[in-house]
């Protein structure tokens, strides 16, 4: 009887307390407003309100599938220019290399630059006859050696053609050995002198005489050919026995040898996936060819009826080089033609042009896969996309081949005869006609539950896509429109009743029961049990909540003044024991943890506020060779040494960490790439110019290489991007030569 008593007596003080008379009369103005707005303003709005929404949301999608389908067919397109032109420098730079090395070939084959071929080849001979000397004298005898060199230079031949070779006579001028022409052994040749009048024998005497070796030009007889030619001849003084060795070559035959000489080479190189270059000369006949050598393709036609070699030359001869693309087949296994680009590269001076060439049907195959993957996409998108309540996208061609259509029964098929019965016209010129105007289509069609009848209004939006000829179509029935404007005012108006009725009852249970203030100082009762005393209630009220609040914070500061003293000490020990955690032990820096941890939040903050941010990573050149010569602990000093160096170089505000082993990474706030390189500059430096003395006395010097990156705020996704162009930037100046700064900037290094 007497619980019965106090709950009456609570429902009677809950009546008369402010807290409930107050909340009731908010919680009831504020629904009672939201029920007459609704009424009186949103319900008739929303017919045309949803109506445009659902237009406009059916021309955004169509919108966005659009701007896909362009982007990657922008993108496809990108991809086949760059790749045609990667293979494009490729084959040119391939193809100046061989150009490069006939030139020399050419300029060594000049009159005035045979005397270096001719010398080049005398001096290793020379070089050759010493050591068989020095090798054999002690241990043969005189007559017996000089017959053995006789015999060696006899036989010896200089080049592949086997027409190279020495001969020898004496500084009386009589002939001792000639390898090719015996009848001039033994013989004086002294008076000898060619059709030119030039005493050929007598400057070689006077040559080896005056400046123990050198240069004579004079004809003789080609045996090859029995015509007197001009010819070239390098003569050298072999001083243990007194004799003059020499040797000659015809300026036609050093060409013809160093034009076989090219042809061979270049016959044999080869590059990527057994690719190869050709010689051709100016009459269309392969000179140097791994298969058609020898071949004439004057007449030749790739599968499209293109000639192959004609326009090749033509281009070389016209413009110096150029490149032209046909069909060919790859191997002999495989008799399918494929495209190739080839790139060709007159030589005049040998009327020959050079060339070689790669198949690029990798691009179409790339591109080809890659419009796959996009129709899959797409797919995926239509098949999800729903406009109004039956509506949808489809995709055609420019020639009515139904790409992509969510009904089965056309799609994959051909629909340019496909009938409009409301205009008796064809549906696919329809909508093309409409492409080209105003972008939107209105006519009669069936529905899927009404097969047959074409009474229903439809629209269709359209968008053409020129780079692939498609057509991107949203299609939806004008009623659906309507339809869905009616069920959304429906469950308004069901909706502003429901939270009208919840919300009156809610609020008169829960102002009963007091559950939010209670709520509210139990939580903050439960923190304090769980040794929390840093909370304080924030009522600020003149009823019985707001005084029991009072209370409550007085008590919990009468608690905290207590235990004041004994949190701070535990504050302190747990602040010590972090920083513990946070740094280096040796060199007293920020630890990899640490900075992986406030790095991130200081790449956050600069991507938040548009500011600059760069990275410095260093690593000290050779730190393996310090250990293995003076110590580990010589080694350490090194360390500490550097990160002093760190300290005293950068900012306050900047980051330094001992990254790990010999490397350290600075992350430096507000600062450009420039800045940083100025500051990498500085510290490289000092630390070139540093000693650091041993325990035995040895000085100690060392270096480091810095890399440095600067955040790119619109590509990197994160710290770790811009980390990493600084240490690619570290391993670039590794690379190049150590004790350097490498800065890189996006795409490029510097």
């Amino acid at each position: 009887m007497k619980t019965r008593v106090f709950i009456a007596k609570g429902r009677y003080k809950m009546l008369k307390s402010k807290i409930f008379l107050k909340a009731m009369f908010i919680v009831a103005s504020v629904i009672i407003a939201y029920t007459l707005v609704i009424s009186l303003f949103a319900i008739p709005k929303i017919d045309q309100s949803i109506q445009t929404l659902e237009e406009k949301n059916a021309k955004e999608v169509l919108n966005r599938v659009v701007t896909i389908t362009r982007n990657v067919s922008n993108d496809l397109e990108s991809f086949k220019k760059r790749s045609l032109q990667i293979h494009k420098n490729e084959l040119k730079n391939l193809t100046d290399t061989v150009w490069s090395i006939i030139q020399t070939k050419y300029e060594q084959s000049k009159p005035e630059n045979l005397h270096t071929v001719l010398k080049q080849r005398g001096e290793m001979f020379k070089k050759n006859l010493m050591h068989f000397y020095n090798s054999n004298r002690g241990s043969m005898s005189m007559p017996a050696l000089k017959d053995a060199i006789k015999n060696y230079t006899k036989i010896y031949r200089h080049d592949s053609l086997n027409t190279g070779y020495f001969w020898i006579n004496d500084f009386n001028g009589t002939m001792i050995m000639h390898p090719i022409q015996a009848n001039l052994d033994g013989k004086n040749l002294l008076h000898y002198s060619d059709p030119n009048g030039v005493y050929l024998f007598a400057d070689i005497v006077r040559t080896c005489q005056e400046r123990g070796a050198g240069i004579v030009k004079y004809q003789w007889e080609n045996p090859n050919t029995g015509i007197i030619e001009d010819k070239i001849s390098y003569v050298f003084t072999f001083e243990p026995f007194g004799w003059i060795f020499g040797t000659g070559e015809y300026y036609s035959v050093l060409k013809t040898k160093f034009q076989k000489e090219v042809i061979d080479l270049v016959s044999k190189l080869r590059y990527g996936k057994n690719n190869y270059f050709y010689i051709t000369d100016y009459n269309n006949v392969l000179i140097s060819h791994p298969y058609l050598q020898g071949s004439d393709l004057s007449q030749v036609k790739d599968v499209k009826g293109n000639y192959i070699l004609q326009p090749m030359i033509k281009i070389a001869r016209e413009k110096g080089e150029g490149f032209h693309r046909y069909w060919w087949k790859k191997n002999g296994s495989d008799n399918t033609p494929y495209e190739k680009l080839t790139y060709a590269k007159d030589f005049p001076d040998w009327k020959m042009v050079i060339g070689t060439g790669v198949y690029i049907d990798d691009i179409e195959k790339e591109v080809s896969k890659r419009k796959k993957e996009l129709m899959a996409q797409l797919q995926t998108i239509i098949k999800n996309t729903h406009i109004g309540k039956t509506g949808y996208l489809y995709i055609f061609d420019d020639k009515g081949n139904m790409l992509i259509h969510p009904n089965s029964n056309i799609n994959g098929k051909n629909f340019s005869r496909l009938e409009n019965p409301s205009k008796g016209t064809y549906i696919f010129d329809d909508l093309i006609k409409a492409s080209r105007g105003s972008k939107e289509l209105f006519y009669k069609w069936d529905k899927p539950s009404d097969k047959g009848h074409y009474v229903y209004d439809k629209v269709s939006w359209i968008e053409y896509v020129p780079e692939l000829g498609w057509y991107i179509v949203s299609s939806a029935y004008v009623d659906e429109f309507k339809t869905s404007s009616i069920e959304v005012r429906h469950f308004i108006l069901i909706l502003a009743v429901t939270i009208f009725i919840l919300s009156a009852l809610y609020s008169f249970v829960f102002l009963r029961n007091l559950l939010v203030p209670i709520t509210d100082l139990s939580h903050l009762a439960l923190k304090v049990t769980g040794g929390d005393y840093s909370v304080r209630s924030d009522l600020r009220r003149d009823d019985e909540i707001g005084v029991l609040a009072g209370e409550f914070n007085r008590m919990v500061e009468t608690i905290e003044d207590h235990i004041e003293n004994l949190d701070q000490k535990v504050q302190e020990k747990t602040q010590e024991l972090k920083h513990l955690s946070d740094t280096d032990p040796m060199t007293g820096l920020w630890n990899r943890r640490y900075f992986t941890a406030t790095a991130n939040t200081i790449w956050s903050l600069a991507q938040r506020d548009q500011t600059e941010l760069s990275v410095i990573m260093l690593d000290i050149d050779w730190f393996k060779q310090v250990n293995d010569t003076y110590g580990h602990h010589t080694g350490d000093e090194v360390i500490v040494a550097l990160a002093q160096v760190l300290k005293d170089s950068v900012r306050q505000s900047d980051l330094i960490c001992r990254f790990g082993g010999e490397e350290f990474i600075l992350l430096l706030p507000e600062t450009s790439l420039e800045g940083a390189v100025v500051i990498a500059e500085k510290i490289r430096k000092t630390i070139e110019e540093m000693r650091i003395v041993t325990e035995t006395g040895d000085p100690v010097h060392f270096t480091v290489s810095v890399g440095v990156s600067q955040m790119d705020p619109q590509h990197d996704p994160d710290i770790e991007t811009t980390i990493r162009r600084a240490d690619e930037a570290l391993y670039r100046a590794k690379e190049s030569g150590r004790n350097r700064t490498v800065s890189h900037k996006g795409s490029s290094t510097e």
